[in-house]
């Protein structure tokens, strides 16, 4: 029998007999063994609202069971409900305070909630139970990723190395070795790692990109390009995104938006910037004194993952290349949505003697951020005889006060978030706007493309 038609029939056996315990639960509903089972059927089905609802009432029966606050402590993880996992897995250490898998599921909820600290703590008491070898992996799994967190890269690296003595063949914590190596300024090193994983299926993507990071912190420029060539031509930008730049989120690139490409000069401009931000300045003489060759991507290409326009206002440039590259991204912007443009064909209707002038502001930043802390008032202050004022927002709200504020004082507020940058111009332009402001400028989050579709007769930038 062919497994999904095995998992099939598994589906249908559980079904049958979480309708039989529901109907004993029903009937009897003191009776803990039934709401256990039901919470047990619940989660293998993958609804874990429920199961974690039947757990909640087998508890309320039996408070003190270990299987039930052990399933609530991993239904809440997979739920990221955390704060409810780590007050689980703390009540159930109280009890049971040797248990290596509940303190695990607590080093976990730790991770999540950011304390990284306490989460070594948990992780160093770990160490001084008996554990399995796939326990002692994942306690130094886990002490590896908070070291990194923390930004202590030699740390990291002995964790994994230690996790190595282990599972010398493990293809992912060999890659992991190799990423931190490359933190570590060890790009040789890093190579000679990750060659043979380029014959692993499972790990050979990542550790070509890795391979190609190495590459370009070495100034071996030609070499990571063909790499990232070959890549971008075989694999979704989104793939590349998540390797390159894990921070963005999942929806931040939209498929009708210009995405950016990865280039060897751009890849060691991201790792110089980012050592920066750790007061790392190895680099910098070196990346000062050939700006003009790094820079020469951006110029080709438009958008370069570590040559963003707004990214390099921080670097000693003549005012003329930033110009340059800032007029490089609008212009590959520009011929991007040209085909959208002429579909579209946005008609501006002319505004009446006696209508008020329509504004629209657009920005992903009306929440808790420092373009919301300047312009919070802007909106109110308005001549509402003269002026009817719209608020585009291309990010959910945070339910601040900003964002509260701001949403609030518009005469109306739109949510452009989720919706394509064709979509989002034919609601602006049906809304008769006759100034669009971009808030953005070329900082994350914008969406330059919206406008590059001609939405209002008359736009411009400000603050962003």
């Amino acid at each position: 029998m062919q497994p999904e038609a095995q998992a099939a029939l598994r589906r249908v056996w559980l079904n049958q007999e979480l309708a039989r315990y529901r109907q004993r639960s029903a009937a009897q509903p003191d009776n803990f063994e039934a709401w256990r089972h039901i919470g047990r059927l619940y989660w293998e089905l993958g609804e874990i609202e429920q199961a974690i609802e039947a757990l909640e009432k087998a508890l309320a029966l039996q408070p003190d069971d270990r299987e039930c606050l052990f399933g609530q402590i991993v239904a809440c993880l997979a739920l990221n409900r955390n704060e409810a996992a780590l007050t689980a897995s703390t009540r159930l250490l109280e009890r049971f305070p040797n248990d290596a898998q509940i303190l695990l599921r607590q080093i976990e909820a730790l991770r999540r909630l950011k304390r990284p600290q306490e989460a070594l703590t948990a992780c160093e008491r770990a160490q001084t139970l008996p554990l399995s070898t796939e326990q002692c992996l994942e306690v130094l799994h886990h002490q590896a990723s908070l070291e990194f967190q923390l930004g202590q890269w030699e740390k990291s690296l002995a964790f994994i190395d230690d996790g190595l003595a282990l599972a010398s063949v493990n293809a992912d914590w060999r890659l992991n070795r190799a990423r931190l190596l490359n933190r570590l300024r060890r790009c040789e090193e890093s190579l000679a790692e990750l060659e043979p994983l380029i014959a692993v299926p499972a790990v050979e993507f990542a550790a070509r990109c890795a391979k190609a990071r190495a590459l370009a912190m070495l100034w071996r420029f030609d070499e990571a390009d063909a790499i990232l060539n070959d890549l971008q031509a075989h694999y979704p930008h989104a793939a590349l995104e998540r390797e390159f730049e894990p921070w963005r989120l999942p929806d931040e690139t939209l498929p009708d938006s210009l995405h950016k490409r990865y280039t060897g000069r751009g890849l060691y401009m991201m790792q110089t910037f980012e050592a920066q931000k750790e007061c790392d300045w190895t680099d910098w003489e070196a990346m000062t004194a050939h700006l003009d060759e790094l820079l020469g991507d951006a110029l080709r290409y438009g958008f370069v993952a570590g040559l963003e326009p707004h990214r390099l206002l921080s670097l000693p440039m003549d005012p003329a290349q930033h110009l340059a590259v800032a007029r490089a991204q609008a212009t590959a912007v520009d011929t991007l949505m040209a085909p959208a443009r002429q579909k579209l064909a946005i008609h501006w209707a002319p505004r009446q003697d006696d209508e008020r002038l329509r504004i629209g502001y657009v920005s992903g930043d009306f929440r808790d951020h420092a373009t919301a802390h300047l312009i919070r008032k802007l909106f109110r202050v308005h001549d509402r005889a003269r002026f009817e004022i719209f608020g585009y927002s291309l990010r959910p709200g945070d339910g601040s006060y900003y964002w509260q504020d701001i949403s609030q004082t518009c005469d109306r507020f739109v949510e452009l978030h989720g919706l394509s940058n064709a979509e989002a111009a034919t609601r602006i332009a049906a809304d008769g706007v006759h100034i669009l402001v971009d808030l953005h400028g070329y900082t994350r989050f914008a969406r330059p493309e919206i406008f590059a579709l001609r939405p209002a007769p008359v736009q411009v930038a400000f603050l962003g």
